[in-house]
């Protein structure tokens, strides 16, 4: 089917769509889709996003691909979260940090001043 295709003809897969998703298996999905998305990139044509969108390893690929994302966006905001903690934090150390010197020098004037 796709070897046939031209840029007049390229429409005429979508009418083949219903009987590869009927009867093509995972292989023969995947390697159509790659075959016809390489026949339009080279007509200057783009494929429908929707194209075999209905088989049943498109959908399980689409569900993966979701909770990939969803997993990695829970991810990233506990990264932030973890990471403004530890800003907190540091500024808190910052904060004393700076508040102990000043208690220590007048115990060092009173020590210079008794000598």
């Amino acid at each position: 089917m796709v070897k046939g295709l031209t840029k007049e003809t390229f429409e005429s897969i979508y009418e083949q769509e219903a009987w590869i998703v009927e009867n093509g298996g995972s292989t023969l999905v995947k390697k159509t889709l790659k075959r016809v998305d390489h026949k339009a990139k080279s007509f200057g044509l783009t494929m429908k996003p929707e194209f075999l969108a209905g088989h049943k390893i498109m959908v399980k690929h689409k569900e993966k691909r979701e909770e990939f994302f969803a997993r990695k966006t829970e991810e990233v905001k506990a990264a932030e979260e973890e990471e403004a903690a530890a800003a907190e934090a540091a500024a808190a150390e910052a904060a004393e940090a700076a508040a102990e010197p000043a208690e220590e020098e007048p115990a060092a004037e009173e020590a210079a001043a008794e000598e």
